[in-house]
């Protein structure tokens, strides 16, 4: 029950709402006396390291690693076993000159505009102001022809820091095979999405926080000023402490949940973060049966806003 709490999972007594499916009536039941918990309706039934990979997304031994920190335990400590130090597999670094000259010309295939425009709802002015490229075959990540590629067709989304300065490029995949949908060049650091926002901001000002870069830009369409955490699990210290030395501390910050486990997890993270600043956020409830705000957005009844 611990974990749970931990999770962000909301308890009443035993009970919770099922992670594993959706449904409005608590059917998750913890046990204390054999440290599981199990679904009376789908049946699913986990210890605390099946929860935490579940509703953290996270492997086995990555799974174990949040329970050990979350507990203050050191792991090694616990190993009795020498072991030899396996050598670290080298990962391509990310190459900014090369993505630089890669995103120097933003254009946009028919899958990209197809995606955006008529899918999405994106606005033009958006895609352009935040430079939105696309690939219609791969592409290298790092410009090595023996390196890892992009998989295309895809998006190619721009990571800026504050001051407009390219940090990173994510492609995502519009394809219909089964392949990664994100990418990030290997080995590198996934910075958060539309940074050059901040610079915009007055006093009493509102920012919105999503997660992924494609809710981003259905905020931006629909004229909230936005940004972005890659997913529900890549919300930095680092982060936190850039968002404390630029976010004005009359800003109010403002969340639409993805409905599922990760984003009531990450509604979770910010709102303690926003307690750690002193910054008021307000959580807003997407319609039922919307999975997030890009899928709100697009599926609105509104007439659409974006250009052609």
């Amino acid at each position: 029950m611990g974990v749970a709490l931990r999770l962000g999972i909301k308890l009443r007594g035993h009970w919770a709402l099922c992670v594993f499916h959706e449904e409005r009536h608590m059917s998750l039941h913890f046990s204390k006396e054999k440290n599981i918990c199990k679904c009376y309706s789908c049946g699913r039934a986990e210890d605390t390291i099946g929860l935490t990979m579940h509703v953290r997304g996270l492997g086995f031994k990555e799974a174990c690693k949040w329970l050990a920190n979350e507990n203050n335990l050191i792991i090694s400590e616990f190993d009795n076993k020498q072991r030899k130090e396996k050598p670290q597999r080298k990962t391509a670094a990310c190459n900014r000159e090369y993505l630089e000259r890669l995103m120097e010309r933003p254009r946009l295939t028919a899958e990209a505009r197809h995606f955006l425009f008529d899918e999405r709802r994106i606005s033009a002015d958006v895609a352009r102001k935040t430079g939105i490229s696309s690939i219609g075959r791969d592409i290298s990540m790092n410009g090595s022809t023996d390196g890892p590629w992009f998989n295309a067709p895809a998006l190619l989304l721009p990571y800026r820091d504050v001051d407009g300065r390219l940090l990173n490029v994510q492609a995502r995949y519009l394809g219909k095979e089964k392949k990664q949908r994100f990418q990030f060049p290997k080995g590198s650091v996934c910075p958060m999405f539309n940074l050059p926002q901040l610079a915009e901001l007055t006093d009493n000002d509102n920012l919105y926080i999503s997660e992924g870069p494609t809710d981003c830009l259905a905020m931006l369409t629909s004229g909230k000023k936005a940004i972005a955490i890659p997913s529900a699990t890549t919300l930095t210290e680092e982060d936190k402490r850039m968002l404390k030395e630029r976010l004005p501390k009359t800003t109010t910050l403002h969340s639409y949940p993805d409905q599922d486990a990760a984003g009531e997890s990450l509604w979770g993270d910010l709102a303690g973060m926003a307690n750690d600043l002193g910054l008021c956020i307000v959580r807003h409830r997407l319609p039922e049966g919307c999975k997030d705000y890009g899928e709100f957005f697009a599926t609105s009844r509104e007439p659409s806003i974006c250009g052609p």
